[in-house]
């Protein structure tokens, strides 16, 4: 969940091997009314649990 940013992310991807993660300005748990951007990494694997990093293009 990215506070602020709701609208605002043109593209996010790992920076380990740029592959892109979906980007969505909605939740499943009505989160979506915070002004909020969410990464949906559920079906990413991520390169590592505690330290991955996500670069973020914005509009």
């Amino acid at each position: 969940m990215l506070k602020g940013l709701k609208g605002k992310i043109n593209k996010a991807r790992l920076l380990s091997d740029l592959s892109e993660i979906e980007v969505t300005d909605y939740w499943h748990n009505n989160l979506d009314d915070q002004d909020c951007a969410f990464l949906d990494v559920r079906w990413t694997e991520l390169p590592d649990e505690i330290d991955t990093v996500i670069e973020l293009e914005l509009k």
